[in-house]
């Protein structure tokens, strides 16, 4: 069951403010509550929901034009600046021609790295786990971090390693264009606009839209608009990539005469009462003309988002425990090869790209790194170590007259804390193996960062 939701994320508003606000977001919280309780509500996440771990577009897109600062004139950084929050696409664009494909590609390495937070050292904000501990049925984010996807794997102990994909993922998307992805992976997660690890996949400048939108990322989302439920959540009125994404996919129910539907989906915006749009009424229609959506504010003054947090907190699913509450995933029934009985415990395979393989002992904490497959059976990392417990089986791929060994299942387990590179990638980068090496499994020393 959803959790009970007072009006706790109100708290420190002046009477007349909460009672206004508790008016307004009453068909809203009606109707979010109603969708987490039937198992209808998809989450679409914007960049708010990651901050402040990571920064908003107009940060990010600063900061990619602080990396061409060298290739523009003083004038020109200056004006791609100014116009980074009205014109965010059209300003990567010109970073893009500037910098030219390889370098700008290097820099979205730098600029989408992987942040953690200095006080909890954890990849995801308060506001992610919250969301995975909610009852949707899936996410999509325009997001790129791995937040989102690391709360998952901590709040969820039925989620696999594997329930997420991007937009160039096709056979993936037909999973959601036809809602069957809904039967599988436990919350399963679209990054709608790549993933940090891939940044050819990175839906940022003009012509990524219309390459990632071209495809079949625009029918998923009409059908997920159309025959479903959204749940808009870290964006704002004056957000411009909501503005492009509406434009991608237009809400096309209604007549020619008279376009529109009764709000099927759900908008949680942030309200400052200093801003000078600022009426709730107007607000809330706006957001129904605009989204399609009931409106649901929570106050933001002066930029303080903590009351959005506070409202998801009162919208938890009790089935979901806060990741410092959350059991243990659950254990291989069978020890995994080279453990021991007694301490569940592993020597680590290092990585040889032409010769044979050797045991090395427990370092306790960078397996996935240093194993890249063997000829031998490989052995996983500590359960007990760092990277989570061993969770692969051996399985045997054939691609033309080509046999391989892999291990499905998740790199031993390290997707439980990478941070870095995502080896829930898992079995896929066995596809690099080479032939007659040995030299399947991981992608080769993905998290020797974490």
């Amino acid at each position: 069951m959803v959790g009970d939701l007072d009006s706790g994320y109100l708290a420190g508003l002046p009477a007349d403010q909460r009672a206004a606000l508790e008016r307004v977001n009453a068909p809203g919280l009606a109707a979010l509550r109603d969708y987490l309780r039937s198992g209808e509500a998809v989450a679409f996440l914007g960049a708010g929901v990651s901050a402040p771990l990571y920064p908003l577009w107009a940060g990010l897109i600063g900061e990619l034009v602080d990396a061409a600062a060298g290739r523009l004139s003083e004038a020109e950084a200056t004006t791609c600046r100014a116009l980074a929050g009205s014109a965010p696409e059209e300003v990567v664009e010109i970073v893009r021609r500037s910098l030219g494909g390889p370098s700008y590609h290097a820099v979205l390495r730098g600029v989408l790295r992987v942040r953690t937070d200095p006080v909890t050292g954890r990849s995801w904000t308060g506001v992610q786990e919250l969301v995975c501990r909610c009852a949707f049925r899936g996410v999509v984010t325009t997001n790129y971090d791995p937040g989102i996807v690391n709360a998952r794997m901590r709040v969820r102990p039925g989620a696999s390693a594997t329930g997420f994909m991007t937009w160039q993922y096709e056979l993936g998307l037909d999973e959601w264009r036809t809602g069957r992805v809904f039967g599988g992976a436990e919350l399963p997660v679209l990054y709608a606009h790549g993933v940090h690890t891939q940044p050819d996949s990175v839906v940022l400048a003009a012509s990524d839209y219309r390459r990632a939108y071209a495809g079949k990322l625009a029918p998923v989302l009409e059908r997920l608009a159309d025959g479903g439920h959204l749940c808009w959540i870290g964006f704002s009125f004056a957000d411009q990539r909501l503005a492009a994404i509406l434009r991608e996919v237009p809400l096309l129910s209604g007549t020619r005469h008279d376009p529109g539907a009764a709000p099927a989906h759900v908008a949680v915006m942030a309200w400052d009462p200093a801003d000078e749009a600022s009426d709730l009424g107007i607000l809330a229609q706006r957001a129904e003309i605009a989204y399609g959506a009931q409106v649901i504010l929570y106050p933001a003054p002066g930029g303080d988002h903590s009351a959005l947090a506070a409202l998801f907190a009162g919208l938890a699913d009790a089935r979901f425990p806060a990741a410092a509450e959350a059991p243990a995933r659950p254990a291989s029934p069978a020890a995994g090869p080279g453990t021991s009985a007694d301490t569940g415990r592993a020597d680590v395979v290092p990585w040889s790209p032409t010769g044979p393989v050797k045991a090395a002992g427990s370092p306790g904490g960078r397996g996935c790194g240093e194993y890249s497959g063997g000829a031998s059976t490989p052995t996983p990392p500590p359960s007990t170590g760092r990277m989570g417990s061993w969770s692969g089986r051996a399985v045997t791929s054939a691609p033309g007259s080509r046999k391989r060994r892999a291990w499905r299942g998740g790199c031993w387990g390290c997707w439980r804390r990478c941070r870095c590179c995502w080896c829930s990638m898992g079995w896929r980068w066995c596809r690099k193996a080479r032939p007659g090496t040995g030299s399947g499994g991981c992608w080769t020393g993905c998290c020797a960062r974490c």
